[in-house]
């Protein structure tokens, strides 16, 4: 099997399980499309950003307490857990 297709299988996968997901802490993927040149994945709309705005962006400033911190860690890691654990 070549390399190609083997990306091209994982892709598939990986945006089969994408599609399934219903979590509150991860953002549902609404379509994909491919083609020979292009890969494109459609998310729902994030109206405050994604996690990289709040913790790198602009939008840190509203994590200047510990607490919200803290509820962001949290709700990663609960995130990531359904995804390794339940996917």
């Amino acid at each position: 099997m070549g390399v190609k297709r083997v990306a091209e299988d994982v892709f598939k996968s990986e945006t089969k399980t994408l599609g399934r997901i219903r979590h509150g802490n991860i953002v549902k993927l609404l379509m994909c499309c491919r083609g020979e040149e292009f890969r494109i994945l459609v998310y729902k709309y994030m109206e405050i950003g994604s996690l990289g705005d709040v913790l790198h962006g602009d939008k840190c400033a509203g994590l200047a307490d510990w607490p919200k911190r803290f509820a962001v860690a949290i709700g990663t890691a609960q995130g990531l857990a359904y995804l390794h654990h339940d996917c």
